[in-house]
């Protein structure tokens, strides 16, 4: 059940290293004009970057299973999500938000947008 929906070791195995290489490089002109510990920056973003990662890691695996979202906040991606798994893959992207489908205009009415026959499928042969 879970083919799919998670991201695959190999992908966690792969941004693990390049989350670190960047939280190491990000703070880093913070370091040379204002002083501190780049190691103490360095392991908070990476701490906080690994939050993310679970974050939607859980919400990804919620919105697969029959767990059915009673705030309003998840309901809403739960919806958005659902509806681009069920009507049409080429909307409906956010996961953990739906911040980005607003601002690209990928969250329109449901109605507006026509069913994708390759929605549930995309457009490969179940085996």
């Amino acid at each position: 059940m879970l083919d799919g929906v998670l991201i695959p070791t190999y992908a966690v195995l792969i941004f693990l290293p390049e989350i670190a290489l960047t939280v190491w490089a990000l703070p880093f002109p913070i370091h040379l004009l204002f002083g501190g510990d780049r190691i103490a920056h360095a392991a908070t973003g990476l701490v906080v970057s690994c939050l993310i990662l679970g974050a939607y890691e859980w919400c990804h695996f919620l919105i697969h299973t029959p767990y059915r979202p009673q705030g309003r906040y998840y309901r809403s991606i739960w919806r958005g999500h659902r509806l681009h798994h069920h009507k049409n893959e080429h909307y409906w992207f956010g996961v953990t938000s739906t911040l980005g489908d607003n601002l690209l205009g990928t969250a329109p009415d449901q109605s507006s947008v026509p069913k994708s026959g390759t929605a549930r499928t995309l457009d490969v042969d179940a085996v």
